[in-house]
């Protein structure tokens, strides 16, 4: 069993796992983090051989990255790396770290007998011990209560116990399970992704239920209190957000086609509204919930709010550039969401209007972390660059609408002023086609008058 350090300390700037915690709301209150930011330092974390670096977990002064074939931990202030450790190549996955205990957890493998859940002292790196796996981890970790939730590749849902270090359970589901689940209640919700029947599957499971630990084997004890799925297509769904006993995620099809945020209520599974999206989502994104609204963004570049009760959207923006690594936060009255093409941007709450945008550089932008009056951004490029933004009274502030949003009154004078010119333009070609012809040529074909003319078929003889 883990010792729980007495001296661990937590602090309110912890951001332990995706997207802040196990119940993914990505919402912070205050005015610290208000838009017109400048980069103030940029470090580069990972080893030489790592093509970029996970977003950062955060708990007790200490900041935990993985990258593609080292684990680092740094300094979350100063970005001195700490520690650094060899890890198995395997997909770049956000660790997760324990508040209460202090241990982190990592995922690691992409082939046979190097497939693992490993546990570590955020530390120090001090390896405490590892669950050996058939298949590779496939969802960020999640830890709540003392347990460890992800998904692997060979369907399963996972409940590891962090002090045991041993499977509590597995669950077989009707997919895989991408995105990270999130607890609340001792519930866990996880949605898997059928690839043969295109379906999606939205589960609620006890958390670190059962007796003791098993040896891996499926648990015939464990049955989920419901399942959701959604009708048509299911790929490209967002990990699930819950709060205030509502289940919210969006819900996908093919990369090209529309999709769907739902909000399902935590205790019975029932759908309590639904509304569509533009594009599918990702996986590595999940609603943020801040207040009475909900945040999402889409794979292509949307980026929405809705009423939390009502599912009433609010407003939207359109940004000519995929969002695939990177996932909202909100602090204050401000969403923060970082763009493929390397910027970060600030949209209003309120308005939906665009308020700031800045240059990442490094690669397209990844997970947000907020510390203090600062913004961890993760960029996609060699080595794990990290930026550290705060406000600058100096940055420029913008006040732009959507290229979607509809004004009516200049539509209408746009339609008035579009059909005048069009109605000009046809007036002036009707009267040239009409117009008698003085060409000399076609003067010589008419005959002179009526009684000259003579048809063909009338010729006399």
């Amino acid at each position: 069993m883990l010792a729980v350090p007495a001296a661990w300390p937590q602090s309110s700037h912890d951001w332990p796992s995706f997207q802040g915690g196990p119940t993914h709301v990505a919402a912070i209150g205050g005015t610290a983090l208000r838009p017109g930011l400048a980069i103030e330092h940029a470090w580069s974390v990972g080893g030489s051989s790592d093509r970029h670096v996970s977003t950062p977990a955060i708990a007790g002064g200490v900041a935990v990255a993985v990258g593609t074939t080292s684990v680092v931990g740094f300094d979350p202030g100063s970005g001195s790396v700490t520690w650094s450790i060899p890890r198995a190549a395997g997909t770049v996955l956000m660790p997760a770290i324990d508040p209460v205990s202090g241990t982190a957890v990592y995922a690691e493998g992409n082939a046979k007998g190097k497939n693992a859940l490993v546990i570590v002292e955020a530390k120090t790196g001090t390896e405490l011990g590892r669950v050996s796996l058939h298949q590779p981890i496939r969802s960020a970790p999640t830890i709540a209560d003392g347990q460890v939730l992800f998904g692997a590749r060979d369907q399963y849902l996972y409940d590891i116990d962090l002090a045991g270090r041993c499977v509590r359970w597995r669950f077989r589901t009707a997919g895989v399970v991408n995105g990270a689940p999130a607890v609340d209640g001792g519930q866990a919700f996880a949605i898997s992704e059928d690839g043969k029947t295109g379906r999606a599957t939205l589960y609620s499971l006890p958390v670190g239920s059962g007796s003791g630990c098993s040896t891996g084997a499926a648990s015939a004890a464990i049955r989920p209190a419901w399942t959701y799925v959604p009708a048509g297509i299911g790929f490209n769904d967002t990990a699930p957000t819950v709060v205030g006993g509502v289940v919210y995620a969006g819900f996908g099809g093919t990369p090209g086609e529309p999709g769907s945020v739902r909000a399902v209520d935590e205790r019975t599974g029932a759908l309590k509204w639904h509304q569509a999206v533009r594009f599918a989502f990702v996986s590595t994104t999940a609603p943020a919930v801040s207040g009475r609204m909900v945040y999402v963004n889409d794979l292509g570049g949307g980026v929405y709010a809705f009423e939390a009760s009502s599912g009433v959207r609010r407003w939207d923006y359109a940004f000519d550039s995929p969002i695939q690594s990177s996932a909202p936060l909100v602090a204050g009255n401000t969403l923060y969401v970082g763009l493929d093409d390397g910027t970060l941007v600030a949209l209003g709450t309120g308005s939906g209007h665009l308020e700031w945008r800045g240059e990442l550089a490094g690669g397209a932008a990844g997970g947000l972390v907020p510390q203090g009056d600062a913004i961890l951004a993760t960029t996609l490029g060699r080595r794990g660059r990290i930026s550290v933004l705060r406000h600058d009274p100096q940055a420029k502030l913008l006040d732009v609408p959507s290229p979607t949003t509809l004004h009516l009154s200049r539509a209408l004078l746009n339609f008035v002023g579009g059909f005048a010119i069009v109605f000009v333009l046809l007036l002036a070609l009707f009267q040239f086609a009409f117009r008698p012809s003085r060409w000399p040529w076609k003067r010589e074909q008419q005959p002179a008058s009526a009684h000259e003319a003579v048809e063909p078929d009338q010729v006399e003889v």
